[in-house]
C-alpha cells in the first residue's frame, strides 16, 4: 500500500513538472509587452525623487487610474522639495493618455542582466529580472516619451522589473536614471495594481499652488509627461 502511494505520487509530481512550461526572460518581457497594451483599466502609484548635483532634491507622488472604454484618467500629484511641502494638485482628463503604456518600456529596447528567478510580491508569484535600457535605442525612447530631446542630456535607464507568473503584468517596476556629463539623478518606483477593475474615483478636495510645477525640475517634468498634464488644465 505504501509503495503504491509513493509511486502515484511520484507520477503527479512527474506530470505537473512536464506540464510547466520554463519560460526564457526574453520570452516574459515579450509577453509582458502583449499584457500592458489588452488591459480595461489599471491603477497606477509612482513616486519620483529627482537629486540636483548640489544635493537639493524634490519628490514627487503621482497617482491614478485608468479607463480605456470611459475614456477617463483621474489622477492626484503631491510635491514636496527638500523635505517642505509645496503642494498638490488632482484632475481629470477626457481620455486616458499613454501614461501607463509608457510604464513597461518596448521588451526589443530592454536586456536582462541578472535573472533573479521567482518570487512574492504582494501575494502574487512574479519573475524579478534586473534590466537596463539598451543605449543604441535610448534616444529613440527619450523622443517618444519627451517630444523635445533636444531640451535634455541622454538618460541612462537601470531597473528591476517584477512581472506577474500567470498574467505576465508588470505589478512593479523600479528605475535609477543617470543623466550623462551632469550629475543629476533620478529613482522612479512605480505600482500598478488592479488590473481590470480600477475603481472610478472622485476627485478629493486638495491644496492648490499656483507654482507648483515650477518647483518640478524641467527633466522629471518631461520625463514624468507633466507638460501635458498642464495642457488639460488650461
Amino acid at each position: 500500500m505504501t509503495q503504491f502511494l509513493i509511486t502515484g505520487i511520484l507520477v503527479l509530481l512527474l506530470t505537473a513538472c512536464r506540464s510547466i512550461r520554463i519560460f526564457t526572460p526574453e520570452e516574459v518581457l515579450q509577453k509582458s509587452m502583449q499584457a500592458s497594451t489588452i488591459f480595461s483599466s489599471v491603477s497606477y502609484t509612482m513616486h519620483a525623487k529627482h537629486t540636483a548635483g548640489n544635493g537639493d532634491y524634490t519628490n514627487v507622488l503621482l497617482q491614478g487610474n485608468l479607463h480605456r472604454e470611459s475614456q477617463k484618467h483621474d489622477w492626484r500629484m503631491s510635491v514636496e522639495r527638500n523635505g517642505m511641502f509645496v503642494g498638490s494638485i488632482a484632475g481629470v482628463r477626457a481620455e486616458p493618455g499613454d501614461l501607463y503604456l509608457q510604464l513597461p518600456f518596448p521588451a526589443t529596447l530592454l536586456k536582462v542582466v541578472q535573472d533573479r528567478g521567482r518570487t512574492q510580491l504582494d501575494n502574487h508569484a512574479v519573475y524579478r529580472y534586473d534590466v537596463v535600457l539598451r543605449d543604441a535605442e535610448a534616444e529613440s525612447l527619450l523622443d517618444t516619451l519627451t517630444e523635445s530631446p533636444s531640451q535634455l542630456p541622454m538618460f541612462r535607464f537601470t531597473g528591476t522589473l517584477w512581472i506577474d507568473s500567470e498574467s505576465f503584468l508588470i505589478r512593479r517596476s523600479t528605475w535609477d536614471i543617470t543623466m550623462q556629463d551632469t550629475d543629476e539623478m533620478m529613482k522612479l518606483d512605480v505600482t500598478v495594481k488592479n488590473h481590470n477593475a480600477a475603481p472610478t474615483m472622485q476627485i478629493p478636495n486638495v491644496t492648490s499652488v499656483e507654482n507648483i510645477f515650477e518647483n518640478i525640475p524641467t527633466s522629471l517634468s518631461l520625463l514624468l509627461g507633466i507638460p501635458k498634464l498642464i495642457d488639460e488644465m488650461q
